[in-house]
């Protein structure tokens, strides 16, 4: 009689456990299920993002890939939410507000971080920046390389790599210089006033002939005059290069050609 009580209460016992992991396996498969549909808007924002950057005319990578970590940032966030309060019954309203308090704590923290963050955006959206553009901020003069959600990547004229903060770029005065293809170099010429179209063609030369050793040459260096000083005639050497690359070794060598004529013997 006692055997039949217990069987009694073990099949009970199995019924529910049965229950439960049915229950179980139901809300793991909505979640599955869920997440499935979320990959596929967050895949559908995606291709539509990329199609709207194509015909707006948008060609700053690094711009649209902030705007899209953002926008598939929040998809993911929103599903998962949706995955914990449909499948397993979580009080989302707790937890975004467990999440609020926790977020004030934990963005006084990160205030830099975000900052950066959301200077990136300010960037892309109102193309303060792009990739490819030769620009000058607090004295670093160089090529845009990228710019992610912290920070944009300057490749200096001498291959150094330099970090600036997104915040900075933002913040301070940044300075867009013709493309880094055009290379100029600021000389005074020391000599007589007669002589100095038969110097400057002759300078003129030899900064071509050094040049195009290292690199073609899209335009031949010519001299533009500013000022008469008393240390000589002051101007620009005005030269343009086909390969951005060879910029550094464009310029050394054409430095090298014009210093017999700026510092005579």
């Amino acid at each position: 009689m006692g055997g039949a009580n217990v069987s009694g209460f073990d099949q009970v016992g199995y019924a529910i456990i049965g229950f439960a992991q049915a229950d179980l396996g139901h809300s793991i498969l909505m979640a599955i299920a869920i997440l499935i549909i979320v990959a596929i808007l967050a895949y559908a924002a995606k291709r539509v993002l990329n199609k709207v950057s194509s015909k707006i005319g948008e060609t700053d990578d690094s711009a649209m890939s902030i705007i899209e970590n953002i926008v598939l940032a929040i998809i993911w966030i929103v599903g998962v939410l949706v995955v914990l309060s449909t499948c397993f019954k979580v009080d989302i309203n707790a937890l975004i507000a467990a999440l609020g308090v926790g977020g004030i704590a934990i963005s006084l923290g990160l205030q830099g971080t975000l900052s950066n963050i959301i200077a990136g955006v300010q960037i892309g959206a109102m193309h303060v920046a792009s990739r490819g553009d030769y620009v000058e901020i607090n004295g670093i003069k160089g090529v845009v390389e990228d710019i992610n959600w912290r920070q944009c990547r300057i490749r200096q004229i001498n291959g150094e790599e330099v970090l600036v903060p997104n915040s900075l770029m933002n913040s301070a005065a940044l300075i867009h210089l013709p493309p880094l293809k055009e290379l100029w170099i600021d000389l005074a010429i020391h000599c007589s006033g007669a002589d100095l179209e038969a110097m400057t063609e002759k300078m003129e030369r030899d900064a071509a002939e050094a040049i195009a050793k290292v690199v073609p040459l899209a335009v031949a260096p010519r001299m533009m005059y500013e000022t008469v000083g008393d240390h000589g005639f002051h101007g620009n050497l005005i030269f343009t290069i086909e390969d951005e690359s060879k910029a550094y070794e464009a310029q050394d060598a054409a430095v090298r050609a014009v210093a017999p004529y700026a510092y005579p013997d």
